[in-house]
C-alpha cells in the first residue's frame, strides 16, 4: 500500500486518481499507524515551503517520515513535496526542510 500524506497542502484527489489509473492501491492519511504499514510514501504539495513544514510539524509527521526514510521506505515528493525533502528552503523566508536530500531550494530569477 502507498500512503499519500495529508498535511493540508496537497492536491490529494489528483494524486489518488493517478495511482488508481495505474492500478495501485493508495490511501490518504496522516495516521502514524497507517504510515508505518506503507510500502511507499508520497508527499504531495501545493503552497509554500514554510506552510508545508509548519503543517508537517503541526500533525507530528516529521519524526514518522524520518523513521520511515531510515527504514528504507521510498518517499516520493511531488512539487512542493519534493522541495521539502531538501535540507533548507528560501521561499518567503529561510526555513529548515526535512533534510532527506542534501542541498537547498532557491528561487530562480530568470
Amino acid at each position: 500500500m502507498i500512503v499519500i500524506i495529508d498535511y493540508n497542502v496537497g492536491n490529494l484527489k489528483s494524486v489518488v486518481g493517478a495511482f488508481k489509473r495505474i492500478g495501485l492501491e493508495a490511501v490518504v492519511s496522516r495516521d502514524e499507524k497507517v504510515i508505518k504499514e506503507a510500502k511507499g510514501i508520497v508527499l504531495p504539495g501545493v503552497g509554500t515551503f514554510p506552510t508545508a513544514m509548519k503543517n508537517l510539524e503541526k500533525y507530528h509527521l516529521v519524526d514518522i517520515l524520518t523513521e520511515r526514510k531510515e527504514a528504507g521506505i521510498p518517499i516520493l515528493g511531488i512539487c512542493l513535496g519534493m522541495q521539502i525533502l531538501f535540507e533548507k528552503g528560501y521561499e518567503v523566508k529561510e526555513i529548515k526542510g526535512l533534510g532527506f536530500i542534501p542541498g537547498s531550494v532557491r528561487y530562480m530569477d530568470i
